[in-house]
């Protein structure tokens, strides 16, 4: 008989496998105290951190929780958008499959009296043919629900700190509360809990929100992308988003902090994520990965694969069917999201798959598959240009600047490329 080393490879392989369910499973139920969960969500931000290899920052809490967490390399939101992105996390479904697709369709905020829901016919927003874009809210089917929902079904405390930007009128059962002034400390007494905590600093509106705040970081040697003119405007705003992020790793320090004082950190499985890819132009609400490309870690109690690094593709529509699992409680099978960890873990990804659709007043319908390596994407409406007029991003001056050089017919390379007029009906 004769044995290949792809054969050995594929059979070590799939026994290291078997081994790590195992050991996970068996991890989380060694002890009959239940664990906690705490989801560390950011704004806007795509792996720009020490530990993914940005040395022009300073990250040392998240590089931290990385050093003894596992680190993923290959996670992607659905949407490079909140809204539509948020509704995948919270139902672990494909927003395109339900009506969510759309940013954005509701108000910021959930739990609406249904006696008293209204919506807007005109909040002053006109698309691209002078049409005005009412407001409306997904009205999902009665299976598709938060699974926190499955959560407190197990007699997880859920508290969110404070963001519900899901694009449905989620039910009262979705949390037990929702507030930006609580924690998992105001559950009640010996009760696991299931804790969100939204830092909001890294998120768009900051770069010109926080312009007067001190610059942390050197914005001389910062590496400028390709697709920007390196101009100061540019270099101002890319310092202005890099110390926003050194920012927002300082809060997710006091978390820890909090965690460790009050005898928690090993008794909680941290995670840290961001709802897509990065807030500037090109980058937000676009299909590729500057948009869709995220950091994950995942931190588990006692040193548990401590400073791994797992190459797999995740999607963040995953997030909530592997918390449930890592927790012993089954997903419904019919989620698009799928368990990466815990006992009911399903098979690797192949690919990760984005979407973009309407943007409050532009409209564009893309769709693109990511494998890690490259990505596809679909245009269905390549008569559009690349890049579209909102009034919400042209509020950073960077953005106002570079459209105004575009204008002038100021730009060369790159930079002048993303303006593009027309896009091909294909791109890889």
């Amino acid at each position: 008989m004769i044995i290949s080393n792809y054969t050995i490879s594929n059979t070590l392989k799939v026994l290291l496998f078997t081994v790590f369910i195992f050991s996970i499973n068996s991890y989380c139920n060694s002890t009959d105290e239940k664990l906690n969960v705490i989801w560390i969500s950011c704004e806007d931000m795509g792996p720009v951190l020490g530990t993914y290899g940005v040395k022009e920052i300073s990250t040392p809490n998240i590089d931290k929780l990385a050093e003894e967490g596992i680190k993923y390399t290959n996670a992607y939101s659905t949407v490079g958008v909140c809204a539509p992105s948020r509704f995948s996390i919270i139902t672990g479904m494909y927003p395109a499959r339900l009506g969510a697709h759309n940013m954005r369709t509701g108000s910021f905020y959930t739990y609406k009296d249904p006696d008293k829901l209204t919506y807007k016919q005109n909040k002053g927003v006109v698309d691209k043919s002078g049409v005005n874009v009412p407001e409306y809210e997904v009205v999902t089917p009665s299976n598709i629900k938060a699974f926190t929902e499955y959560l407190r079904d197990e007699n997880y405390y859920c508290i969110n700190n404070n963001k519900c930007d899901y694009q449905f009128n989620s039910p009262f059962t979705a949390w037990d509360e929702v507030s930006g002034n609580i924690s998992y400390k105001d559950r009640p007494e010996n009760t696991p809990f299931f804790y969100v905590k939204n830092l909001m600093v890294t998120h768009e509106s900051r770069i010109w929100l926080r312009k007067n705040e001190p610059i942390t970081v050197n914005k001389d040697i910062l590496k400028i992308p390709a697709y920007y003119p390196d101009i100061q405007e540019v270099r101002n705003d890319i310092a202005i988003k890099y110390s926003n992020i050194q920012e927002m790793d300082r809060q997710v320090g006091e978390i820890i902090t909090d965690l460790e004082k009050n005898d928690l950190l090993d008794k909680t499985i941290i995670f840290f994520w961001s709802d897509h890819g990065g807030n500037l132009l090109r980058q937000k609400r676009a299909v590729g990965n500057s948009g869709l490309k995220v950091p994950l870690i995942i931190r588990f109690p006692n040193g548990f694969r401590s400073g791994e690094v797992d190459n797999r593709i995740v999607s963040l529509m995953d997030l909530g069917p592997t918390t449930m699992s890592l927790l012993g409680i089954k997903p419904p099978s019919f989620l698009d999201g799928k368990a990466f960890l815990g006992k009911y873990e399903t098979k690797p990804r192949y690919y990760a798959f984005g979407s973009a659709d309407r943007f409050d007043e532009s409209t564009d319908m893309q769709r693109s598959v990511i494998d890690g390596r490259f990505v596809y994407i679909k245009n269905f409406m390549p008569e559009l240009p690349l890049i579209y007029r909102n009034k919400y991003r042209e509020q950073i001056s960077m953005n106002k600047k570079i459209i105004q050089m575009n204008n002038d017919n100021e730009l060369i390379g790159d930079s002048k490329y993303i303006f593009m007029k027309t896009k091909q009906n294909e791109e890889l």
